[in-house]
């Protein structure tokens, strides 16, 4: 048996503000270091689990380098997605979907009035592109953005902009809503044809207008999650986008995935996912990576992982769509007489 064990002898470096340690687990108290409460945190994703011990209120010193003054003179755009840029929109994405996917799980049988449903989207252009990136942007980006929400109420949504081979500038966008696919492509190929884009032509195209919008819904959510990070993600190939190359709503950017305290009943769960070679095991030298395999997502484990992050994502739904002055939610650390730190949900109904 292969056990999945924290080892918390914590090493701290003079010269670093980061932990390191050993990448093996064997304890399932908490440990001190320094009178501080080292705290064994692990985080859920669609495809990955994520094990990284912090000490509990742990503020680093810590030192400005001569690199990261250097990046604070560099334009802040400039076409590309960086790896803090990839985790930040892999958190978001996932956080929000699952939310979404939770709560209509636990709602199952039940009428759920304005569903919503996870959508992805890619707009091209139906023929050279004319005009500057940032003009197609605010032309034809915003104002199909201002239509989906007007049309379909369109709550939250994700964009990533990228070039195609030919040069053109093209979207994915991912919106949660079901949207009536003629709806979409005409309203699309309308604001194109305004701004000087052949997007309607019986002689140039076989119907008559150009299949120009792509909609893909959710028929796994493990994958559909997979498949917009990987878009949303993915470096850019063909030349650079001018200015932004993502966006999303302002309250997206405040959710985050699942992050819990690694106990008894979760470590007992990852050994059981190891004894069945259900995780690929990677470390680092300040985490620890398990990646699911392919036989994981049929697993009975895999749903009693996903378990545990059920009432977190339902709370957070209701912080997206249905909070009202009588819900609170909140996720706050806080200490209890052991000294350990863990999640606060606070359903409070008056």
């Amino acid at each position: 048996m292969l056990l999945i064990t924290l080892n918390l002898n914590i090493m701290c470096k003079k010269t670093s503000s980061q932990l390191v340690y050993n990448n093996t687990i064997d304890s399932t108290n908490l440990q001190e270091y320094d009178n501080r409460t080292i705290i064994p945190y692990y985080t859920l994703y669609s495809n990955k689990i994520v094990l990284t011990p912090k000490l509990h209120n742990y503020i680093a010193d810590r030192k400005v380098s001569s690199k990261s003054l250097a990046n604070l003179k560099k334009p802040k755009f400039n076409g590309n997605i960086s790896d803090t840029q990839r985790r930040l929109i892999t958190k978001k994405l996932t956080a929000w979907i699952n939310s979404i996917q939770f709560y209509e799980r636990a709602r199952k049988g039940e009428y759920i009035k304005k569903k919503h449903y996870p959508v992805f989207l890619t707009l091209t252009l139906p023929s050279m592109q004319r005009h500057s990136d940032k003009e197609i942007k605010r032309l034809l980006l915003d104002e199909v953005i201002k239509y989906l929400k007007r049309k379909y109420e369109v709550r939250y949504y994700f964009w990533r902009a990228e070039a195609q081979k030919n040069g053109n500038i093209h979207f994915h966008l991912i919106i949660d809503k079901y949207v009536k696919y003629s709806d979409i492509l005409q309203t699309w190929n309308m604001l194109t044809q305004k701004i000087g884009y052949n997007a309607f032509d019986n002689e140039k195209y076989k119907n008559g207008y150009a299949n120009s919008v792509n909609v893909k819904g959710v028929t796994d959510v493990n994958n559909f999650i997979n498949y917009v990070i990987k878009y949303a993600t993915k470096d850019e190939k063909s030349r650079k986008i001018e200015g932004r190359v993502f966006g999303m709503s302002d309250k997206l950017r405040d959710i985050d995935v699942y992050r819990g305290v690694l106990e008894e009943k979760s470590k007992e769960l990852l050994n059981m996912c190891v004894d069945n070679d259900l995780l690929d095991i990677y470390k680092g030298e300040y985490f620890t990576v398990l990646f699911f395999t392919k036989n994981m997502y049929k697993s009975e484990l895999y749903q009693q992982l996903q378990n545990l992050a059920a009432d977190y994502y339902y709370a957070l739904y209701y912080d997206l769509y249905l909070k009202s002055d009588d819900f609170i939610f909140s996720c706050t650390s806080y200490e209890n007489n052991t000294a350990s730190a863990e999640i606060q949900l606070s359903l409070n109904f008056c």
